[in-house]
């Protein structure tokens, strides 16, 4: 993993839709870290999930699998 990298050039061959989330209490690094992903990824979409944290998806699971069903078009 240590020699692993993911920068512009390799996002630019994500053709795939992302949904990017993050927690409207993440720390602010987490945040930014979601704002560059996005702006490198041709075809991404940034949520912000309000009052949850980086513990969100242990804590809050059917926050996330609604926000992630709303993305693939699903119903939950």
């Amino acid at each position: 993993m240590g020699a692993w990298t993911f920068g512009p050039a390799e996002a630019t061959q994500v053709t795939a839709p992302v949904l990017l989330l993050h927690g409207g209490e993440t720390r602010p690094w987490f945040r930014e870290n979601v704002e560059i992903l996005a702006s490198m990824l041709p075809n991404a979409r940034t949520a912000m999930l309000p009052g949850l944290n980086h513990l969100g998806p242990l804590k809050h699971p059917a926050e996330i699998a609604s926000a992630i069903a709303q993305f693939v078009g699903g119903d939950c």
